[in-house]
């Protein structure tokens, strides 16, 4: 598991620990906290700013989601087209810019005689 994936998972439960501690301040200060109005305000919005991180974190969860998805689904996609190369039915052979040959699938191998083709180039 990476830092970040670890970092993910720890988010939602040190906010839940936040607020908690926040609602255990508040109430510890009782009826001082609520005759008070600027202790009074500032843990309110301390709540506030604790909600709108939560909803951030939902969010940055859903959207890691959607990325893992979108990755898994551009994997198989890589693959088919890997595929589609590799069994065609037809010699094909990639080269670089030289000539040397990079690439080859499998129906082309069957036309190479004895030698390897492999990084001589054709021109």
């Amino acid at each position: 598991m990476t830092l970040r994936e670890r970092t993910s998972e720890q988010l939602p439960v040190k906010i839940r620990t936040l607020r908690q501690r926040v609602q255990s301040l508040y109430q510890q200060g009782g009826s001082n906290a609520q005759s008070d109005a600027l202790l009074s305000q500032a843990f309110d919005e301390l709540a506030h700013a604790l909600e709108e991180l939560q909803e951030a974190d939902q969010a940055l969860a859903q959207l890691r989601d959607e990325w893992l998805l979108k990755q898994a689904e551009l994997k198989l996609e890589n693959q088919r087209y890997k595929d589609l190369f590799e069994y065609a039915p037809a010699g094909y052979i990639v080269t670089s810019i030289d000539g040397a040959i990079r690439q080859a699938n499998l129906y082309s191998f069957a036309s190479f005689t004895g030698d390897s083709c492999w990084g001589h180039c054709f021109q």
